[in-house]
């Protein structure tokens, strides 16, 4: 099941939304693949290695490229300021 893309309105240019994040292991690729269609062509993720690892999204940015989009990560940790 594809998770919902919200849509934020704002004066900024572009757009930006967010979503859940993805179902990892053999779901990611078809995950990123439905943002893409969605619209998305960019994924900025806030996750750790230790939380990427317990997801099993370690292949996100590898998939997010092979689908044409260009990934972000800002890791931050829980209770800590971004």
């Amino acid at each position: 099941m594809a998770e919902s893309v919200y849509w934020i309105a704002g004066t900024w240019p572009g757009r930006l939304a967010i979503v859940a994040r993805p179902r990892g292991g053999e779901w990611l690729a078809d995950e990123i693949h439905r943002w893409r269609q969605a619209g998305i062509d960019v994924i900025v993720s806030l996750l750790t290695r230790a939380e990427l690892a317990e997801l099993h999204l370690q292949q996100e940015r590898h998939h997010a490229e092979q689908a044409g989009l260009r990934f972000l990560a800002f890791p931050i940790l829980d209770l800590s300021i971004p």
